[in-house]
């Protein structure tokens, strides 16, 4: 998403937000990803705007109200989602089908129905036609036959080909985040844009200093070092969530919430 220009025929993109819709959306992580990017190229002006959300678990669903309130933030399986109201309204799908089925924390079966989740997140994307799709998964999935059946619905008379993808395992300390995470990203780009949205180039590595350390997209002399996790423990614990909002304790749908730090695993 760093490249801007790949986006220049989407329509007056620096004039207005893209139109996000999240899908598996928990509580907001992705979105509020969208929501809160920045670029050099925006002077300051909104990037993405979230237009909707489908969660299916109802403490999730009042958290990710609270943060996006102006975003349609739907209760219910995707599965029972209906997309064509959506037609036409939405630029960017985004969401992270359900991993467990392909996580090494599971057991990986094969009839685990949650490894075909990412057929819901597919089958609204072929109703909405979003010019950009991101897709998330746990790195297993790159090599599933589950993503096998992915890439097919790509290729001329699938439901998706009319799609370019992108795609890798990422860490997120590779950008960052003071956490080595690795996880599966697909950028699908509709072709009627000129060129396809590429992975984002990595800002930092574990070691940027040594020749050949692994760096994807950039020389490793450009990149800063992963920053160590006491970069955030180090710093005096705070009470209070900056710039997040949770429901209330108890709310008139018997979902409580929020906790004090003190609060967990009493």
């Amino acid at each position: 998403m760093r490249s801007f220009a790949v986006l220049d025929d989407l329509g007056g993109l620096l004039m207005e937000p893209l139109r996000v819709m999240d899908l598996f959306a928990g509580c907001g992580g992705f979105a509020e990803g969208f929501r809160t990017y920045a670029a050099d190229e925006l002077e300051g002006r909104q990037a993405f705007r979230i237009v909707a959300a489908v969660e299916f678990d109802r403490a999730a669903v009042k958290t990710f109200k609270a943060n996006h309130q102006a975003a349609a933030a739907l209760w219910l399986d995707v599965a029972a989602f209906d997309p064509y109201p959506f037609v036409g309204q939405i630029d960017v799908i985004a969401g992270g089908p359900f991993s467990h089925g392909f996580s090494g924390f599971g057991n990986e079966q094969g009839d685990d129905p949650r490894r075909r989740l990412w057929e819901d997140y597919t089958r609204v994307v072929a109703v909405v036609r979003p010019k950009i799709f991101v897709l998330e998964n746990v790195d297993r999935f790159a090599t599933s036959d589950e993503y096998g059946r992915l890439e097919e619905a790509v290729q001329p008379g699938g439901p998706l080909s009319d799609y370019t993808l992108a795609r890798g395992i990422l860490n997120s300390a590779d950008y960052g985040v003071p956490q080595a995470r690795r996880r599966f990203i697909v950028i699908g780009t509709h072709k009627s844009l000129d060129s396809a949205v590429p992975l984002p180039a990595p800002t930092h590595a574990e070691h940027p200093s040594v020749e050949g350390s692994p760096s994807l997209f950039a020389d490793s002399s450009t990149l800063l070092p992963w920053n160590p996790v006491d970069a955030v423990f180090d710093r005096p614990m705070q009470m209070t969530i900056g710039g997040t909002n949770l429901p209330e304790r108890h709310d008139s749908d018997g979902i409580t919430g929020p906790f004090r730090t003190s609060l967990d695993h009493s």
